[in-house]
């Protein structure tokens, strides 16, 4: 019953950074698109 327990948490930790992988990829494509000037940051 443990052995299943650790494979069934490590299979959702797995689902769980696929999602985080995914979220970080949309975010990135949003920013890569705004239309705000970056000056600031580049100076």
């Amino acid at each position: 019953a443990k052995q299943f327990q650790m494979s069934f948490n490590d299979h959702n930790f797995e689902n769980k950074m696929q999602t985080f992988d995914y979220l970080c990829e949309e975010i990135y494509d949003l920013y890569q698109e705004m239309p705000i000037e970056n000056d600031e940051l580049e100076s």
